[in-house]
């Protein structure tokens, strides 16, 4: 009978990874390296997991496309390995009215790749787009402060929309965040 290490376990039991996210990391990486490895251990295939994910974060490119649908200007960035597969994306769309901005609708980075800086670095590209066209920046969904994506907007500029229209402007417990870059001077949006 074979017993596994509370190491090994701990891997195992880690950060839950399904078998076509592993297979498709390691089928990347198989267009990279000619031989398969040997591995001896539990141990082993993982941590030749975590160096193949790894490799793939570090090769990573940011990808700009607009599709127009219909009247409005729907824009994405796509993150790609070096192979080319997306590994995530940030999806938003150009308003003009009531406020010119761009409307950020999502933002996904598969599965396994999470927890790499992925989504950093897109928010981070995000925040370079919006300063170059000088809007500003709107997150479509609700995120609380006790949420760890909210420490992520944070970190990258995004603060509540209270902080710009008053906390009396807004029925609720919104917690809408905005981005207001350097090119765009907004110290007040009650007007």
């Amino acid at each position: 009978m074979v017993s596994e290490s509370e190491e090994d376990q701990e891997r195992v039991n880690g950060p839950q990874i399904g078998l076509k996210d592993v297979l498709a990391v390691v089928d990347m990486a198989i267009g990279e390296d000619s031989g398969a490895s040997d591995f001896s251990s539990l141990r082993e295939v993982f941590e030749e997991l975590r160096a193949l994910i790894d490799k793939t974060v570090r090769g990573t490119k940011i990808k700009r496309f607009s599709p127009k649908e219909g009247t409005r200007l729907f824009h994405t960035f796509e993150i790609h390995s070096d192979g080319g597969e997306v590994l995530g994306y940030l999806n938003m769309i150009y308003l003009r009215k009531p406020i010119t901005s761009y409307y950020l609708v999502y933002v996904e980075v598969l599965s396994s790749f999470r927890g790499k800086g992925l989504g950093a670095k897109i928010l981070s590209t995000f925040g370079k787009f919006v300063e170059a066209s000088r809007t500003i920046g709107l997150l479509d969904n609700i995120i609380l402060p006790e949420e760890p994506s909210y420490t992520l907007y944070a970190k990258h500029g995004w603060r509540p929309i209270e902080d710009f229209i008053g906390p009396d402007a807004i029925a609720g417990d919104t917690h809408y965040l905005i981005y207001v870059p350097e090119s765009v001077r907004i110290t007040d949006l009650k007007a």
